[in-house]
């Protein structure tokens, strides 16, 4: 049985990494980024907040993100069709369940979407002055 946090709150982390990556050609989870593929990077950003629970919704290229990714600590979901496209698609499912849905603060700043090549060299760029 699985308990709340010290807040009382069961606080869950999701990142969203389904996508097929169409406007990038190839799958952004797995573009190289310190080493790792890029989605590896944004897990271990994710385990370092005090999150009960870590799901990584999963689609596009889901079977090379399984071999390439180091996916410890981290629930995997497929989304093999679900109906919801891109980010919005959250959204709608939140309002849905607003009444179950809190906002967390978390400290860090957010990273930044890579949906195409300039994105990706953005993302690059900054990592060179951290």
């Amino acid at each position: 049985m699985r308990q709340a946090g010290a807040s009382g709150q069961w606080i869950t982390g999701v990142v969203l990494a389904a996508g097929a990556s169409k406007r990038l050609g190839q799958a952004k989870q797995l573009l190289p980024y310190g080493g790792a593929p890029l989605l590896g990077h944004v897990l271990q950003t994710a385990r370092g907040c005090p999150f009960d629970q870590l799901l990584c919704v999963v689609g596009g290229a889901s079977a090379e993100v399984r071999r390439w990714v180091d996916l410890r600590g981290v629930e995997v979901v497929e989304n093999e069709a679900a109906g919801l496209h891109g980010d919005k698609g959250l959204w709608k499912l939140m309002d849905r369940l607003s009444d179950d849905v809190v906002e967390v603060e978390m400290e860090g700043s957010i990273p930044l979407d890579v949906d195409t090549w300039d994105d990706y060299r953005r993302v690059l760029l900054a990592a060179a002055y951290v």
